[in-house]
């Protein structure tokens, strides 16, 4: 079977109207059928509008392929209800469906991405009424889970907790000369001052003629006069 352009159609064929379309057909002995057909009887057969911007009732329509496109490659699809019920995509009975308030509810609970890293509900729930809250898993195996105000790294279900390691610094707003900071380096405190070390804060920048100490300790009368040395860098609290 042939194509036939409409411009190779006999003469007497018809000139074309703004809603008639001419089917050919070539037969195996070489003689044509040519029929006219409008689009309203072309729509009555096949039970849609294939006209811009208009409506049909289609009821439910089965596709035999596997890809539903626009043949624009400019323009975006749009799938709609248009008014307040839901869509909803099933893929052998695991629905997604986007909700008319904006919502889209997960079948099974997760978004997985293209390096194996998903976004899910959590797998535990650690009775602070969060309903397992929600996880970032990632592919070694670690689970982020924030629930109920608390966050918490685990490798298997919440059973144990993991450290959470911060590549980055982490700071508190406050209303001081700095913010709170914290990393590797130590503690800036809001009022601009550093501690790099566990142990006694002491600031001898401001005082003249100061020493720093590192210790502080609560020590009986009897304790301290015994002690064969003391230290230069502590104070000691006599109870």
């Amino acid at each position: 079977m042939s194509i036939k352009r409409f411009k190779d159609f006999p003469s007497g064929s018809g000139s074309l109207s703004a809603d008639d379309i001419f089917l050919f057909m070539d037969s195996p002995d070489n003689t044509g059928v040519t029929k006219k057909i409008s689009l309203a009887q072309l729509t009555d057969a096949i039970g849609i509008v294939a006209v811009s911007g208009a409506s049909a009732d289609t009821e439910d329509i089965t596709f035999s392929g596997s890809i539903i496109s626009t043949a624009n490659t400019d323009q975006s699809m749009t799938i709609t209800t248009n008014g307040s019920a839901n869509i909803y995509i099933d893929v052998e009975d695991n629905i997604w469906e986007f909700t008319n308030t904006g919502n889209l509810n997960l079948p099974d609970g997760q978004i997985l991405f293209p390096n194996n890293t998903t976004l899910a509900q959590g797998t535990f729930d650690n009775g602070t009424g969060g309903q397992s809250g929600i996880s970032l898993n990632c592919y070694v195996g670690y689970e982020l889970n924030w629930q109920g105000g608390h966050l918490k790294s685990t490798t298997d279900n919440g059973t144990t907790s993991s450290n959470i390691l911060c590549d980055s610094a982490i700071e508190f707003i406050g209303s001081g000369i700095d913010n709170v900071q914290i990393d590797s380096s130590g503690i800036t405190f809001s009022d601009g001052t550093t501690q790099t070390k566990a142990g006694v804060i002491s600031n001898t920048g401001s005082i003249s003629g100061s020493a720093a100490i590192n210790n502080i300790v609560k020590i009986s009368q009897a304790n301290y006069d015994a002690l064969v040395s003391k230290d230069s860098n502590t104070i000691y609290f006599i109870v």
